[in-house]
């Protein structure tokens, strides 16, 4: 089960902060890696298990999966201490807008 965290930080610490979340990701990007690898291996032999890659696949796309929640996490918080910012500046000017996260529809992955 996966259950949201939140902590507080100063503000002269919230970029260290997104680093340190991100930097946790380097295990988990590895062996994202190394599993791309293996399943690339694999479909180059002769007669491939295709059970054991369907098996890597979906490790990868969880894995994959995680790591995109953590971008989205450290987005938010991104966005969250520019918005606090531009607050305590008195700007009311809008904080600037970020592309939404593209999503693959299952149905037009073939294209």
């Amino acid at each position: 089960m996966r259950v949201k965290l939140s902590y507080t930080a100063d503000s002269e610490e919230i970029f260290s902060e997104a680093a340190f979340l991100l930097t946790g990701l380097g295990p988990s990007i590895q062996s994202t890696v190394d599993k791309y690898n293996t399943i690339l291996k694999e479909l180059q032999m002769e007669n491939p298990n295709i059970f054991e890659t369907q098996k890597s696949i979906s490790t990868v796309r969880a894995l994959l999966g995680k790591i995109d929640t953590r971008y989205v996490e450290v987005s938010d918080i991104l966005l969250g201490y520019e918005e606090y910012r531009i607050k305590e500046q008195g700007n009311s000017a809008p904080p600037p807008s970020v592309p939404p996260v593209a999503t693959l529809d299952p149905e037009e992955e073939d294209d």
